[in-house]
């Protein structure tokens, strides 16, 4: 019956989908923003089983805590301790340092993706990066570019670092991102060793000990190694789409239940006829709630797959205003997907309720009561 008049009157039921449709779009769209800004482990350490994290401290204002850099004596130390741990494999000292490509005497590229693109070739691996023509650097002068930079093996690659413009030979082409340098060169540029990446022999799962010098970091929790500008400009884009899952779901909620209830006041009579035929009110709440339910199940799921390919769409932006760091991007969030369709359910289940009840005490239509003819007694 609920799926027959759902068929048969669906031009009733078009402003209740569509606002259903909408409602569950805004809030998975948000949702999946939200899911995709949260802290996440950076790229150049995706391949490191544990990152061994330099000491924090929290500034007396109350803001980010700041990681102090070791000292090159703490470094040595670090990674000769953690090098003999039983199945380590490798324990590598990330050195980044701004760098940026100068074309015609002017630098392009994303001054902020800069800040952090250049490293020593040893750690690469760290970010399960390979060479894809030529070899490693060997020596001062040479670097390692990415394929997306378009410059050959041989060539001389003008950059800007923090010492000044000057210019490199490229040896050879790898596929990840950045510029890789000697280490002597890296060392030279960055500004100290605020985190050691870590790689485990195959199979093997070595309890790490960084003593009272670091923090080791394994899983997520390497999310907490990514650098701190990023860290800052994530949380202020963090406050814009918490602000915008709040604004939006309150809209989605109070258009989403007033066109349900709205749907329900304007059928009346057909219910009074309803219950004039013998339909009790817990019949009539029933029909009226399974038909919601129905409905925005029919809404909720393309709305949600709606607001999931539209997030996407705000990353270029996001990162182009200062609200992301570089590289962010958005993928599909599956349990963003699931609390928006539910939320879509509950929503519209609720913006019925109380009209359904209402609508259950309907008393029975006097017209359709039998009249006698008027020549008869």
């Amino acid at each position: 019956m609920t799926w027959a008049s759902i068929r048969h009157r669906w031009a009733g039921f078009l402003g209740t989908f569509v606002a259903l449709l909408l409602g569950v779009a805004v809030i998975s769209g948000s949702l999946t923003l939200w899911a995709a800004a949260q802290p996440r482990v950076p790229d150049a350490l995706a391949a490191a089983d544990a990152v061994i994290a330099s000491p924090a401290f929290q500034p007396g204002d109350g803001g980010f805590p700041v990681y102090r850099p070791w000292s090159p004596d703490e470094v040595t130390s670090l990674v000769t301790r953690i090098s003999a741990t039983p199945g380590v494999l490798s324990a590598v000292p990330v050195r980044t340092f701004y760098v940026q490509r100068l074309i015609d005497g002017q630098p392009v590229g994303d001054p902020s993706d800069a800040v952090h693109s250049g490293s020593a070739w040893s750690s690469a691996g760290l970010g399960g990066y390979t060479i894809r023509n030529g070899n490693p650097p060997s020596g001062p002068g040479q670097v390692v570019v990415p394929s997306s930079a378009g410059v050959p093996v041989g060539a001389s690659l003008p950059v800007l670092t923090a010492a000044g413009p000057t210019s490199w030979t490229v040896t050879g082409v790898s596929d990840g991102p950045g510029f890789f340098v000697d280490e002597a060169t890296a060392s030279a540029l960055a500004g100290g060793v605020r985190v050691i990446g870590v790689r485990f022999a195959p199979g093997a799962s070595p309890r790490l000990d960084a003593g009272p010098l670091g923090t080791v970091l394994t899983g997520d929790a390497r999310s907490a190694a990514e650098p701190e500008q990023d860290t800052r400009t994530r949380w202020i884009g963090a406050q814009l789409i918490i602000a915008t899952v709040f604004v939006g779901g309150f809209v989605a909620v109070f258009v989403v239940s007033s066109t349900c209830a709205f749907a329900v006041t304007s059928r009346r009579r057909e219910l009074g006829l309803l219950r004039a035929v013998g339909a009790t009110p817990g019949q009539v709440r029933r029909l009226l709630l399974t038909e919601i339910v129905l409905v925005a199940l029919l809404a909720g799921v393309p709305g949600a797959l709606l607001g999931a390919l539209a997030a996407p769409l705000l990353a270029g932006p996001f990162v182009a205003v200062g609200l992301e760091p570089a590289g962010f991007t958005v993928g599909v969030s599956w349990w963003a997907l699931g609390v928006s369709v539910l939320t879509g359910l509950v929503v519209g289940a609720a913006g019925v309720w109380l009209s359904a009840r209402r609508a259950g005490r309907v008393s029975p239509s006097p017209r359709c009561a039998t009249r006698p003819s008027s020549g008869g007694r």
